[in-house]
């Protein structure tokens, strides 16, 4: 091991180095310089960089190319330890880390980074552990001194060390350390402090919260006057959903990667829940994760994203100056709204944003955020390829955005006979009632339609596909009323759901659409439709 005294030359940094390993930009860097007092020099030395955030400046020989790699954002933090950004930014905002999770190196007011080799010890501990454990901190933290109970030096006495602030002063009273009869030698007090840190680490006493903490919040707001129905409906959601676990709030960590991992939105099943519908567990859940939500901070933290000016305040103004969005500004949703406040979590401004950091946020979202995100990176692909808007695009993304595909793109070759018989159907079967009054009909709305289209060319493919329909035929009326045919075409295409030719949620759609006697319902539909529609002036292709 290096000895503290020993001068070390870990080598020189340059500026554009030392930029890629704070991850900031030169305005940034020169700021972080100038606080440092290490401004107005072409080269840094390593061990000075390493000092400014809390490192000790002797490391390790064997460590100067792993300190040296760039410092970790909380996007690259969450994919290697398996949570979110935001279960990340609430343990830092409530100074809740887990036990042993390394701390982070705050360069900004809401900019956290961290070691990249910490992150690999805490995920590999196996491999990178013995590596993490020879990093030297800084001893600058005062509460070492209060966590030191022993001396090397009988003549050094503890009251000593209290008195003085400076542990370097006290320890230059000991004129060496000797071996002792055991032949062990304690080469220095950080040693002692990495002890006494992993006996802490390892006690059986967890620091986490737990999800009782989001019943006493809830307790807390009524108390404060608060409405109360939807809080007692909350602290009854979180006890039935936890106890579907066999779990108490007092014993459960409060966590939303747990909850849902333990409670997604589609995971109602009959037989773990015969005691609550599925209506029931979505309310439940929805209000239970609120609370746990409001309780970790997240609630709170959207809020004053959503509040933030920033780069991303600059690019919603400039689109909603375009002259396509101008009219409305629904279509900038996904990237004024989802974009930004998942960019902003990630502590991402819109030139950082690239292909590789739009895939990341897109697999940690939520299925809602996820088609959001498909859509601003497909409006963000568009700007950047018009050459009336592509130089304005740029100097948001100069990184070329490329539209998410989630798959195969389902094409159908069907005749035209095939295709207006889909309109045909999909148009009778979305009306529902006439209303006398309005002379009108109350119908499905028009995307629930559009699913239904899908739907259709989906199984009356697999039709052709198992031979049930031949690709010229006039209508497909009959293969659709055949049960056995039917039966075939889902068949197919659970196949192809199994070989990932399509997507699960087309097999939901299709689902939905004819799991109950689809053609029964068609007939008694277009029954009610010429029924009710004689004498109010229907077209005659509506009432067929």
């Amino acid at each position: 091991m290096l000895n503290p005294l020993h001068t070390s030359t870990s080598g020189h940094a340059t500026m554009s180095e030392i930029e890629s390993f704070l991850r900031v930009k030169e305005d940034k860097r020169r700021e972080l310089l100038r606080s440092w007092g290490l401004s107005g020099r072409q080269t840094i030395a390593w061990s000075e960089v390493w000092s400014a955030i809390g490192l000790d400046l002797h490391q390790d020989e064997s460590l100067w190319n792993a300190l040296k790699l760039p410092l970790l954002l909380p996007p690259d933090v969450v994919l290697m330890v398996g949570k979110s950004v935001e279960t990340l930014n609430g343990w830092c905002r409530t100074d809740t880390l887990p036990p042993g999770f390394p701390l982070p190196i705050c360069v900004g007011p809401r900019k956290k980074l961290w070691i990249n080799l910490d992150i690999l010890a805490r995920r590999q501990p196996e491999i990178y552990g013995s590596a993490a454990g020879k990093i030297r901190r800084s001893r600058a933290n005062g509460q070492l001194l209060e966590r030191l109970s022993i001396t090397l030096d009988p003549d050094l006495l503890i009251a000593t060390l209290q008195k003085n602030s400076s542990v370097q002063r006290d320890l230059a009273n000991v004129p060496s350390i000797e071996t002792g009869r055991d032949g062990f030698m304690l080469a220095e007090i950080d040693e002692l402090i990495a002890k006494i840190n992993a006996a802490e680490d390892t006690s059986p006493v967890s620091e986490s919260p737990m999800m009782d903490s989001v019943l006493r919040m809830l307790d807390q707001e009524m108390e404060a006057g608060a409405a109360s129905s939807p809080r007692v409906l909350a602290k009854t959601a979180l006890r039935s959903l936890l106890g579907i676990r066999g779990k108490r709030p007092d014993t459960t960590e409060l966590s939303l990667d747990l909850f849902d991992d333990w409670f997604p939105l589609n995971g109602w099943n009959r037989v773990t829940m015969s005691r609550i519908s599925r209506k029931v567990y979505l309310s439940y859940r929805k209000r239970a994760r609120a609370a746990i939500a409001r309780a970790l901070g997240v609630t709170e933290e959207r809020e004053k994203l959503r509040r933030q000016q920033d780069r991303w305040t600059e690019l919603a103004e400039w689109l909603s100056g375009l002259t396509q969005f101008k009219d409305s500004t629904a279509p900038l949703a996904p990237i004024s709204s989802t974009l930004t406040l998942l960019c902003r979590e990630a502590q991402l401004s819109t030139e950082d944003l690239s292909q590789a950091l739009m895939l990341c946020l897109y697999k940690r979202a939520t299925p809602k955020q996820k088609r959001s995100l498909r859509n601003a990176s497909r409006i963000i692909y568009v700007l950047q390829s018009d050459p009336e808007f592509s130089c304005g695009t740029r100097e948001f993304f100069p990184n070329p955005i490329e539209a998410i595909r989630t798959g195969r793109r389902k094409t159908y070759q069907l005749s035209k006979h095939l295709q207006d018989g889909i309109e045909k159907f999909t148009r009778v079967s979305h009306l529902k009632d006439y209303i006398e009054i309005t002379r009108s009909y109350d119908g499905l709305a028009d995307k629930t339609r559009d699913q239904h289209k899908y739907a259709l060319r989906t199984v009356i493919d697999a039709l052709i596909a198992t031979g049930h329909l031949s690709s010229d035929a006039e209508t497909a009326r009959f293969a659709l009323s055949d049960r056995g045919c039917m039966i075939d075409a889902c068949n197919h295409i659970y196949a192809r759901i199994k070989r990932g030719e399509l997507a699960a949620s087309t097999a939901t759609t299709n689902n939905d659409l004819f799991a109950r006697n689809t053609r029964t319902q068609w007939d008694r539909d277009t029954r009610s439709s010429r029924r009710n529609s004689k004498g109010f002036g229907v077209p005659t292709e509506n009432q067929q």
